[in-house]
Parts: structure tokens; C-alpha cells; sequence
């Protein structure tokens, strides 16, 4: 089962998923990243020579439904879309599906898409997201530190020697994604 949570900057929060109030019903760009080819073009060549690759932007589509147990109650719940989807501030879209959990930082294309339906308890709602990172980030930050000794005794021996010095701490992160990424954090 989907489970998604959006929330600003500001700390506001909405929670989609097998909920009465906030039901999803579709999500769309999740899965799906565009990718773009750079390439370059000399005069007289025939086809193109291939630089590199790169990702786009993401943009992610929340379908889901604002229903209210009273009149009162679903204008409440109106209020709270259009505060925590507010274009002019940054928030994190955390999705989960079975076992994993990703996380990404994305804002408010523009606001909320919802129709005054009169004196109806409920409403059908489209939000459209823009990741100008693309990537999912797992929020589970698996790391070990490590003690280093640095300096010590050094063949061949020279007098006078000195014991070896703990350095700084070091940590190792291990990062459960589908492309390995060497980086040293130093």
C-alpha cells in the first residue's frame, strides 16, 4: 500500500493515504524520471557524437480526494491543502511503498486545482509537485563509525619516536540506491 506525507517548510502536513479525509487516488511521476542526452554536432559529420546524459526536473501529480464529515469541517480541511501546498515554500514528499521508504525535496508547481462544488462535504484535488533534484532519497541513513590511528612507530626506527594519535572519527554511509556512489565526507 502507497503511503505519502507532504510537509513544508513551515512544518504543515498533509497525510495521503487510507485515510477518510485525504484519500489518494492516483499518483503519477514516482516512478518515472526523464532523462536528456547531451550531444554535439562538428559541420559535415554524419549523426552526433554522444557527451553525456542528464536528469530533468521531476514532477510528480497528487490526485486524491478533501472529504469533510460536515460542511464546517471539509472547508477546514480545504484550508489546510491550500496552506501546506503553498507554491512560495519547499517541503519534502515522503513516499512509502511495501518495505521502502523514499524521501524528496520538491515545492508546489502552483497552487492546489480544486472545485467549489457548492454545499458538497467533499472535492476532488490535483497537486502539481517540481523536484529540481530528481532523486528519491532513502531516509534510512545506515552509517558506522570508524576510529583511525594516525602517525606511530615507522621502520626504519628514528629517535626520538612518538605513540600513535587517535584522529578525527570517521563515518561510513551505506546507501541502499540502485547506482553505486563513491564519496568521501571529509
Amino acid at each position: 500500500m502507497q503511503k505519502i506525507n507532504y510537509k513544508n517548510e513551515n512544518g504543515n502536513e498533509i497525510l495521503l493515504h487510507s485515510n477518510f479525509n485525504f484519500a489518494l487516488q492516483q499518483i503519477e511521476g514516482i516512478e518515472k524520471l526523464t532523462m536528456i542526452d547531451n550531444v554535439s554536432h562538428s559541420p559535415g559529420q554524419d549523426g552526433v557524437s554522444y557527451e553525456d546524459t542528464y536528469a530533468e526536473k521531476r514532477q510528480i501529480t497528487l490526485k486524491f480526494i478533501i472529504r469533510g464529515n460536515t460542511y464546517k469541517n471539509y472547508l477546514s480541511l480545504r484550508n489546510d491543502v491550500l496552506r501546506c501546498f503553498n507554491p512560495k515554500l519547499m517541503g519534502a514528499l515522503t513516499y512509502g511503498n511495501g518495505e521502502y521508504v523514499r524521501e524528496i525535496i520538491c515545492k508546489p508547481d502552483e497552487t492546489p486545482d480544486m472545485k467549489i462544488n457548492g454545499k458538497n462535504k467533499a472535492v476532488e484535488c490535483t497537486v502539481v509537485l517540481i523536484a529540481h533534484n530528481p532523486y528519491l532519497q532513502d531516509i534510512n541513513l545506515n552509517n558506522i563509525e570508524v576510529t583511525v590511528w594516525e602517525g606511530g612507530l615507522t621502520f626504519p626506527l628514528s629517535l626520538p619516536f612518538s605513540l600513535k594519535q587517535k584522529g578525527g572519527p570517521r563515518v561510513n554511509i551505506f546507501v541502499k540506491g540502485h547506482v553505486e556512489t563513491p564519496v568521501e565526507i571529509v
